[in-house]
Order: C-alpha cells, then sequence, then structure tokens
C-alpha cells in the first residue's frame, strides 16, 4: 500500500468524534488494516463505481457501519453505526514493494550463480576434469 496524509473530520449523527487538529494531518498505510475498510473503499476506488481520490481531492464520505466499526464498535463509536467523513488527501507516496527479504534473496541468488560459474570456469580451466 502506499502511504497517504490526510486532514478528516469525521461524524456520527451530527456528533463529532474525530477531527484532525489544525496543521496535524493524519497518516496511514491505505490496503494493510490501518483504517477502516471504507476509507480503503474511497481513498483506492473499488471497480467502476468509485474512481481512486488524487492527491489534493475532498471527498465526503458515508460508511456503512459494516464497512466501519461495524458490530463491536470502537471508543466512542457505537456498534452498528453508520458514519460521515469529509476527507482531503493532501500527499501520497508508494512504499517499495521490494522488501528486505526480496533484496537478500536476490542477492543469494546472484552470489550463488557466480560462484557457481567461477567454480565451473576454474575446474576446466585447471584441467580437473579432463575437459581441456
Amino acid at each position: 500500500g502506499s502511504y497517504q496524509k490526510a486532514g478528516l473530520f469525521g461524524s456520527k449523527s451530527n456528533e463529532i468524534f474525530d477531527k484532525t487538529n489544525d496543521g496535524e494531518p493524519f497518516y496511514f498505510q491505505v490496503g494493510t488494516g490501518n483504517v477502516i475498510p471504507g476509507w480503503d473503499l474511497a481513498i483506492c476506488g473499488f471497480e467502476d463505481e468509485i474512481p481512486p481520490m488524487n492527491v489534493g481531492g475532498v471527498r465526503k464520505l458515508k460508511i456503512p457501519a459494516k464497512l466501519a466499526y461495524g458490530a463491536e464498535g470502537a471508543g466512542p463509536i457505537p456498534p452498528n453505526t453508520d458514519l460521515d467523513f469529509e476527507l482531503e488527501i493532501l500527499s501520497a507516496n508508494k512504499e517499495s514493494v521490494i522488501t528486505l527479504q526480496n533484496r537478500l534473496t536476490g542477492y543469494a541468488g546472484v552470489f550463488g550463480a557466480v560462484a557457481f560459474l567461477l567454480f565451473i570456469g576454474f575446474n576446466v580451466l585447471s584441467g580437473n576434469w579432463g575437459i581441456l
């Protein structure tokens, strides 16, 4: 997922439950469970029904309870509560999809291939295998 910086204003039944402070945006990563599923859909888009948001875009979200906190609720939000947000994407940057594990695996593969070629070359050139 990409990292997002957003300004937000959230309410339930016209009662404010969440708001970013002036000059203090909310940072999060979409698609990783860091935000409610309704935000992921609103920001990333959904098939042809919801286009993805762009940096600078503002959207009013009406998120049903099942895409918010569901039957469990959370903090000041009671169970089965639909939520309203006004969300602005202030910036976004893509996280590298090449993890440390992938890099180390790649380096090990390259190192192994080079070692194998050196081993074959040494044995062929030194006459150990009787080829030359």
